[in-house]
Order: C-alpha cells, then sequence, then structure tokens
C-alpha cells in the first residue's frame, strides 16, 4: 500500500482511516445542522422538533455509522497495542516493578482515556 498511511500497521491504518471518515462525514453534517439551527431560532420548528432533526441528520448523513466503524477500529487497535505492549514486555518487563507492569495493562481497560490511547498507538512506528 501507498500514501498517507503506508507505514502503519493495518491496526493503526484502519483506525485512522476510520478517524478521517468520521471528521469528513461530521463536517457535512454541522453544515446541515447549521441550517436546522436556524429553522429553529426563526422560529419554523419547535426544540423537540429540532433535536429530532439533529439526530436524523446523523444517522441519515452517516455519521453514527461512521462512529460506529471508528469505534470498532478503535476497539482493534487497543487490542493490537495490548499485544504489541505484551511483546515488549518479554524483553524489557523485568526493568519494571510488578505494580507498574499491572499499572501499564490497566491503561488499555481505561473507557475514559480510549481515544487517547488510540492516538498515542497511531504514533508508534512498528513493521507492519
Amino acid at each position: 500500500m501507498s500514501g498517507r498511511w503506508a507505514h502503519l500497521h493495518p491496526a493503526q491504518r484502519n483506525y485512522a482511516m476510520a478517524r478521517e471518515e468520521v471528521r469528513r462525514v461530521a463536517a457535512d453534517v454541522a453544515f446541515v445542522q447549521d441550517l436546522i439551527t436556524l429553522r429553529l431560532d426563526h422560529g419554523d420548528c419547535t426544540e423537540d422538533q429540532w433535536a429530532e432533526l439533529m439526530d436524523q441528520a446523523e444517522d441519515e448523513l452517516g455519521l453514527t455509522a461512521a462512529r460506529a466503524a471508528r469505534d470498532e477500529a478503535l476497539g482493534a487497535l487497543l487490542a493490537w497495542g495490548r499485544a504489541h505492549t505484551a511483546q515488549l514486555l518479554r524483553v524489557y518487563g523485568p526493568r519494571f516493578t510488578p505494580a507498574e507492569l499491572i499499572a501499564l495493562d490497566r491503561i488499555f481497560d481505561v473507557f475514559t482515556r480510549r481515544r487517547e490511547l488510540g492516538e498515542m498507538l497511531l504514533r508508534l512506528r512498528v513493521a507492519a
């Protein structure tokens, strides 16, 4: 594979591409949602209708599906990252205390840090 993400492992590449797709679709959705908000501002719809139209725009323009694909790719990236870390720990593990090793492994289970960890894993340079 050549191009922007050719140097990445497939798990990294899939997440990077899914993340970019969310950004691309989100820009289209934001434009449509701005138009919907104008309808609300002009009194052409209620707040409930506005909220329903906002959700509908996300679904119909593919943002909901793009987010789901990104989250699935992130899960695969984190699984790859955990496996890669375990491989490194076979060599470098003795340098760490047992508590540090447990803390390192737990990083992959912190739900609120998934995307941050994903961004870090994207920066790893490894052979595909």
